[in-house]
């Protein structure tokens, strides 16, 4: 199931990861998709996805088979849906989001809500 955004906020949102690429910086498109997010459900959050072993580089998957490596990442939780560069518009379900968009077996990373407005998540 996806997010059930409103037609005319699910273009915005189109548009807004149309711009970006999943090499861009993750912290700058997050931050840009929370205030439609908000539109759409207010309780809408950024969160960090770090690594359970402190300063750990983690595997994505790239849909374009291009191997990158973070340290950390930002997305926007929006009714328990994950919505970033990865994930496009529809977002991906809270639960099932490590393991469709990461390498690593999901107990080797965390979400990080310390941040919901994303104030000092890095750009």
């Amino acid at each position: 199931m996806a997010v059930p955004w409103n037609p005319a906020r699910s273009i915005r949102v189109d548009t807004l990861l149309k711009e970006y690429t999943v090499e861009s910086p993750c912290a700058e498109v997050a931050r840009r998709l929370l205030p439609i997010a908000r539109e759409e459900t207010p309780d809408s959050a950024g969160v960090i996805i770090r690594a359970n072993t402190g300063q750990a580089r983690y595997p994505v998957v790239n849909p374009r088979g291009v191997r990158l490596f973070w340290f950390y990442h930002v997305a926007v939780l929006v009714q328990d849906h994950c919505v970033d560069a990865l994930t496009g518009t529809p977002g991906t379900h809270r639960e099932n989001y490590f393991e469709m968009h990461f390498l690593n077996a999901p107990g080797d990373l965390r979400f990080d809500e310390a941040d919901p407005d994303l104030k000092d998540a890095c750009l």
